[in-house]
């Protein structure tokens, strides 16, 4: 529509008791909870070199995740809000089926490496992968608190399978955990598909016909929300959003008019999802290229003593990334009226709430990891602080880049990616060599701080924000 989008919502028109960013913090940290509990037992009853190795295997399938997510995955928050209706799903599915094959194969010539039977890769692959398109696409239509209760229910699924396996006798393997895996997400994709065949089976209409009808009986009830340089004032119908654009015609005529969005093929669905996903895939090899370096010098058990320590560190960027989401949705939907100040905001609590949970971390004692996961983690506390730094970086500069994501400038988050990965692959061989796996941790967090400044600098100038806004925002 030419001056005015309509977002049709079918939400209640009382708040819910507890804010849905509020209830979205709290079931990440609940399933961030689940997950150090997960993580800790699989330490405790596995061993640290079985740990390693289930390192390396998740590693592996994140791989595997972001290449799938180039058809469909994280643009799809941008995507469907622009082109809804456009046969996304069908090109995705598409894709991900392609990935699971080809990634099968890769996995079955490293087979050295992760030692699983050959028949779980492309069963898992495909559990994984598909549950995963599932799942952003409940996100991308708005069903975001939808998808962090699957992921609590998936975590303590995890969590029971693996406690019954064990306690019925399996033995302590990567490949007991593999079925643990296999289960979940089979489940887990056959739920969300479930949840997201009545969505997939409506006919969205992106624009409304009005008639000899008053404005009220033809919407039918709106929110018109005031955008700069709009109308000044704001009524409330309830049941929609009415959004306002400058320089648009009168309300009837823009209403009046049917537009249909621009066709979305192939090309630009992977275009969009290479820069997106892209982003995504070149920081996930940057976060785990330290498992694939201490794999090949030190051994799984290093491994698993480092991914642990990462592991705990990332637990409180889980919190943060809750909010990322639901940040990037309302930026691309245009709901938020200052997205660059609102995504600043956002930025100093992914900072605070980081920082408290790693100070946390670095003043537990070492015998009180040994105790809790076993003598196969000792020296677990020397690796956090040097690891810690990073992790809120991290944390801070996955919030910042959702305002590139949901203006659908991927590639600014790209080049931020792509220049913490090549931080960590020329820092790391070099810091490995003279210090160990500390050094290896020192590398991490350097390649994230530099990062971090690196995206802070672009989004002071792209927004011209002052450091006194950002300081009041």
């Amino acid at each position: 529509m030419d001056g005015y989008t309509i977002i049709v919502s079918h939400s209640p028109s009382l708040m819910p008791l507890i804010p849905p960013v509020a209830q979205s913090v709290l079931l990440r940290l609940l399933t961030a909870l689940l997950n150090l509990a997960l993580l800790g037992y699989t330490a405790r009853m596995l061993g640290a070199g079985v740990r390693g190795e289930i390192s390396l295997l998740i590693a592996t399938l994140g791989i595997a995740l972001h290449i799938a997510g180039m058809g469909g995955g994280s643009q799809l928050v941008y995507l469907l809000p622009q082109h809804p209706g456009a046969g996304i799903y069908r090109r995705a599915l598409v894709w991900t089926i392609a990935t699971a094959g080809v990634v099968t194969i890769v996995a079955l010539l490293l087979q050295r490496q992760l030692p699983l039977p050959p028949a779980f890769w492309p069963a898992i692959l495909t559990a994984f992968l598909w549950g995963n398109l599932n799942r952003w696409m409940l996100v991308a239509q708005g069903s975001i608190l939808t998808d962090h209760r699957l992921n609590v229910v998936n975590s303590a699924l995890q969590l029971t399978l693996l406690a019954v396996l064990l306690y019925g006798g399996a033995s302590p393997t990567l490949t007991t955990f593999g079925w643990v895996l296999l289960l979940s997400w089979t489940i887990m994709a056959l739920w969300s598909g479930l949840l997201l065949l009545p969505l997939l089976s409506k006919n969205p209409k992106p624009s409304a016909v009005i008639g000899n009808a008053s404005l009220k009986e033809q919407i039918g009830g709106a929110t018109l929300i005031e955008q700069p340089g709009g109308a000044s004032k704001i009524e409330q119908f309830g049941g929609a959003t009415l959004i306002e654009q400058p320089g648009g015609a009168s309300l009837k005529e823009q209403l009046g008019r049917t537009t249909k969005p621009g066709p979305l093929g192939w090309g630009e669905q992977l275009r969009q999802g290479f820069y997106a996903q892209g982003t995504e895939l070149i920081f996930h090899l940057g976060n785990r290229l330290a498992y694939y370096l201490l794999a090949a010098t030190l051994g799984s058990s290093v491994v698993g003593r480092y991914a642990l320590a990462q592991a705990l560190a990332e637990a409180f960027w889980g919190m943060s990334r809750s909010v990322n989401v639901w940040l990037a949705g309302r930026i691309s939907r245009a709901a938020t009226q200052d997205p660059a100040a609102a995504t600043w905001r956002w930025c100093r609590y992914a900072l605070w709430s980081s920082s408290l949970g790693s100070i946390l971390l670095i003043l537990m004692p070492d015998h009180q990891w040994v105790r809790l996961l076993g003598d196969g983690f000792r020296g677990l506390s020397g690796l956090i602080p040097w690891l810690a730094p990073g992790m809120i970086a991290l944390a801070y500069q996955g919030t910042l880049m959702q305002y590139y994501a949901g203006t659908g400038q991927f590639r600014r988050n790209a080049t931020t990616a792509g220049a913490a990965l090549l931080a960590m692959a020329l820092l790391a061989p070099l810091l490995l060599h003279w210090m160990g796996d500390t050094g290896v941790a020192l590398a991490q967090s350097l390649s994230l701080l530099f990062s971090a400044a690196l995206i802070t600098h672009r989004f002071r100038r792209d927004t011209r924000l002052s450091l006194r806004q950002m300081l009041l925002a």
